[in-house]
């Protein structure tokens, strides 16, 4: 077995000035939909998983991560996880989120507050900077590395070689996190320092990135 964990804005799709337009490259879905069937594959994204399920279902998913890892359906399985905390802290979260400011999308699990700044959070929630504004997040000790290593271990792929391809900061978390447990980690479009080992210039590369991958000529 071997495992890919992939964000889905920047990564598996083309940024959108309107994150709901947002759409599934057709090459990177190519590319996966056609993958080996020792190859597995996870979409961890900030999106809830009831908004992320249908933009990604062309590549095949066997898992899914919403609300940047705090719920996680496993397809295969037919098995829902949810952080407990995260349900706890919902209406904190959103009280947060509005008190920032700006136009606030309200998710399963977190939210965002687009045009806001950073500032410090109230208790029980954590302030993420992100694209276009501020995430919003349950104050847990969890986040998409978390989430990709709990899935990974729930396969029983800890040690098979996997993957994590993410895009902006709250993908450094993963990256801090997975890179030392000898997963291979790439950001795309780097702007800043990252954490990850390698890096790709554009969303534009990810799909060929993956062909190589995939096919074996780029050694996992």
């Amino acid at each position: 077995m071997a495992a890919l964990l992939l964000d889905f804005d920047g990564v598996l799709a083309p940024l959108a000035a309107d994150p709901a337009a947002a759409v599934l490259d057709p090459a990177c879905a190519s590319a996966l939909r056609t993958r080996p069937v020792a190859w597995r594959l996870a979409v961890i994204s900030g999106r809830s998983c009831d908004d992320l399920l249908p933009r990604i279902a062309a590549a095949r998913p066997d898992a899914i991560a919403g609300d940047h890892g705090v719920e996680i359906r496993l397809l295969r399985e037919g098995r829902t996880w949810v952080h407990p905390d995260a349900v706890r802290l919902r209406p904190a979260v959103l009280a947060a989120a509005r008190a920032l400011g700006g136009r606030v999308e309200e998710k399963r699990w977190s939210a965002k507050a687009y045009g806001a700044e950073m500032s410090a959070p109230p208790p029980g929630v954590r302030f993420l900077a992100g694209r276009g504004g501020v995430d919003v997040l349950a104050d847990v000790d969890w986040d998409k590395g978390h989430a990709g290593a709990w899935i990974l271990d729930t396969w029983g792929a800890a040690s098979a070689p996997a993957a994590y391809v993410g895009d902006e900061a709250t993908d450094e978390l993963a990256f801090t996190a997975l890179g030392p447990r000898g997963v291979r980690t790439v950001r795309v479009a780097p702007g800043e320092t990252t954490a990850a080992a390698e890096t790709l210039p554009d969303q534009a590369a990810v799909a060929g990135w993956l062909r190589a991958v995939l096919s074996g000529v780029a050694q996992m």
